[in-house]
């Protein structure tokens, strides 16, 4: 009877000494649900972002490696039994004298510098870079040429290079400017050479249609190419007798034998003969 009581009162003490299980308050619970919920919050943008990165880069590889696009075909024949897209067509019509070929080679990268006369409107050869010279001896005829070569451009890729639109702009502002102060040959020579270093490259840099190396232009644009200065001297008459409306200014008393003497006088005292201020007319040396 004692041993059965021992052993009821050992299992009360093991019964007393079991804990009881944790219990977790509900703004714990909440808590732990809202840092889950942030945690996966965080994953998803992180896959977001990375799959961005992942797009960004293929498109940049894509860009790098890519040749120039090619026009594609459609159903529309130019003469010659080319087919051209339906954009360049549009343009050929649009400039009326220049052909789609030209165009489309603008379009593809195989124009080459020394066709640009063909963008001009009476003018239809290419010509050799020895003889650019000649074919644009004025300086209109290479600025029409151009201007027709900047909106083919445009039109065909404002939307992928905006930046070389306004980079084509401002090297045509930089050779105007140039030939205000050096002979247009010079100036027109170094524009051949510069459409040929893009040329060599891609059409589509900015930057090279920008480069102007201080080395090259120093060589081309230097003092033994600069314009003369125009003459202030006043044209010799070759007829002595007549009076023209540049002699009325002229004092006539002043080329006299006697001279004029008046301090107020409002006509010139320069030699009718050579317009020289030093002597009158009776001690010119070309009487």
């Amino acid at each position: 009877m004692a041993s059965a009581t021992r052993v009821s009162a050992k299992a009360t003490e093991v019964g007393d000494s079991i804990p009881n299980p944790p219990t977790t308050s509900p703004s714990i619970l909440t808590a732990l649900q809202n840092q889950l919920e942030l945690s996966q919050r965080e994953v998803r943008i992180a896959e977001i972002k990375n799959r961005i990165r992942q797009a960004e880069a293929q498109r940049l590889a894509f860009e790098q490696s890519a040749a120039l696009p090619i026009a594609p075909s459609t159903d529309a024949a130019n003469t010659s039994g080319q087919r051209f897209s339906s954009l360049v067509l549009e343009i050929s019509r649009e400039l009326a004298s220049v052909s789609a070929e030209d165009v489309n080679d603008i379009y593809t990268g195989k124009f080459e510098p020394r066709n640009l006369i063909r963008l001009h409107p009476p003018r239809h050869h290419p010509f050799d870079d020895d003889d650019t010279s000649n074919v644009f001896s004025s300086p209109l005829i290479y600025i029409v040429s151009f201007l027709n070569y900047m909106y083919i451009y445009r039109r065909l890729f404002v939307k992928e290079h905006p930046d070389v639109c306004l980079a084509q702009n401002r090297f045509l502002a930089f050779i105007t400017e140039k030939a205000q102060y050096y002979t247009w040959e010079t100036c027109l020579q170094y524009a051949m050479r510069h459409h040929r270093h893009v040329r060599s490259g891609t059409i589509h840099d900015a930057a090279a249609w920008l480069d102007h190396p201080r080395v090259q232009t120093d060589w081309y644009f230097s003092h033994l190419h600069v314009l003369p200065t125009p003459s202030t001297r006043k044209r010799q008459r070759s007829d002595t007798a007549g009076t023209s409306a540049s002699d009325a200014a002229v004092c006539r008393k002043f080329n006299s034998q006697s001279g004029c003497t008046w301090r107020k006088c409002k006509w010139t005292h320069v030699c009718s003969i050579c317009g020289d201020t030093g002597h009158a007319r009776p001690a010119c040396a070309q009487t």
